[in-house]
């Protein structure tokens, strides 16, 4: 985005460049002097929405130049006599002529401001467009003052774009993951979902922008369910709970005005995999892939490597118990402690630590289970919850380590288990 200002007016039609000499010969509102304050100075503050930065300040009757699509804030300001500044006299804002090129919406900052977005030229023979837009204040006992500034709207240059690539947010952990370039592999487990958000990426790498896309699943909308936020630019993705593992390939194109180098193409595709990691029911379930769960349903992410074998071995040797020291060192770490935010996450924690350990989507919590562990949750006695949860025998058989809870000691490879119980989990007493 380029935002520039020039105190040169650009060239307007006879009939508004009397409108603005009528008005600003009526008012004279750049320095007069008003009873209480002084001279009074004023001008329009030019302010990026996202950000709150003050891009520049222009005097009534200089102009600003916009590309089209950008949005600013127009704020009044007024200084008067020793410097002092009343930062937001009251204003009223209107288009004056040319209306049609802006939307005009009161701001969230109150009435001293207005929020004004170019429009998009779309006639290809447009390269530029005026709208004059006018201020009144009466807040210097002086009667009303008035002033106006020129927009100049002007077609945006096409960005030049070296690459595509989609950047992957975990929504869970509010945090980018990672990045895929046309035509790599994103791994999602079922129930797992992270959002896609595609990037522009500069010739030079160093610069990343959002850009317009349209996504489609081409296969595997039995693996994988998509919804697009308009609003966000964000895709969401999730890992369907199968049952078994699977394959799907999302195709996505590009659109907005954009100058692509040699090789970038707008159409490209992702291949996604799902992997069902409850496919071991009733067996004993990989001591390295447990810690993975465990982390899953705990942390909301992915362990280090290095991890993974020390917390593992744990588990190979001392089974059950293993596990359990396991499970109570990550829910007992700081990292787990951090993840506690306001009541509205509480329950996302608590759906995750069922999903992940005991394979139940959120919709088949059991309702005295989900009110028990909720309240502890909220006491931050997430340690409580995922002993009660490993003590259960939906976990004890799910994940192989029935008869290690009946008997103390290890399952034996190929040992028979009990027949199944359908309790899930069991609550702390």
């Amino acid at each position: 985005m380029r935002l520039s200002f020039s105190p040169r007016r650009s060239p307007l039609s006879a009939a508004v460049l009397l409108l603005v000499a009528a008005i600003l010969a009526a008012t004279a509102v750049s320095a007069q002097t008003n009873r209480g304050f002084g001279q009074v100075h004023l001008s329009i503050m030019v302010i990026d929405p996202a950000s709150g930065q003050e891009l520049d300040r222009v005097a009534p009757g200089h102009t600003v130049t916009l590309e089209e699509g950008q949005t600013v804030v127009l704020r009044l300001q007024a200084t008067f006599s020793g410097n002092k500044s009343l930062a937001r006299p009251a204003a009223r804002f209107q288009p004056l002529a040319g209306g049609s090129r802006v939307r005009l919406a009161r701001s969230v900052g109150g009435n001293s401001e207005i929020r004004l977005q170019a429009v998009r030229l779309d006639n290809p023979s447009d390269r530029e467009a005026m709208t004059l837009i006018g201020f009144e204040t009466d807040d210097f006992g002086a009667g009303a003052q008035a002033g106006a500034v020129a927009v100049r709207v002007i077609k945006a240059p096409p960005m030049a774009v070296g690459a595509f690539e989609a950047e992957v947010w975990d929504p869970d952990r509010q945090e980018t993951i990672g990045r895929l370039a046309p035509g790599q592999t994103l791994a999602l487990e079922s129930g797992q979902r992270v959002q896609l958000r595609m990037m522009a990426v500069s010739p030079n790498g160093l610069k990343r922008k959002n850009v317009q896309a349209q996504y489609r699943l081409v296969t595997g909308s039995d693996q994988v369910s998509i919804r697009f936020d308009n609003q966000q630019g964000w895709l969401l993705v999730e890992g369907r709970d199968a049952g078994r593992s699977g394959k799907a390939q999302l195709a996505y194109s590009v659109g907005g005005n954009l100058d692509l180098r040699r090789g970038v193409r707008r159409q490209g595709e992702f291949t996604v995999v799902v992997s069902d990691p409850y496919r071991n029911i009733g067996g004993r379930t990989d001591s390295s892939e447990l810690v993975t769960l465990l982390y899953r349903a705990i942390l909301l992410r992915k362990p280090e490597e290095g991890i993974v074998a020390a917390r593992s071995r744990d588990i190979d040797l001392h089974g059950l118990e293993g596990v359990q020291r396991q499970a109570r060192e990550i829910a007992a770490s700081p990292e787990s402690t951090k993840l506690f935010r306001p009541d509205g996450f509480v329950d996302h924690r608590l759906e995750a630590l069922y999903l992940h350990l005991l394979g139940i989507p959120p919709e088949e919590i059991p309702a005295a289970e989900r009110r028990t562990f909720t309240a502890l949750l909220k006491r931050k006695q997430i340690v409580s919850v995922v002993e009660g949860i490993i003590a259960s025998d939906r976990f004890l058989f799910r994940h192989g380590y029935y008869e290690d809870d009946e008997a103390g000691m290890p399952n034996r490879p190929g040992a028979r288990l009990r027949p199944r119980d359908r309790s899930s989990a069991r609550p702390p007493s």
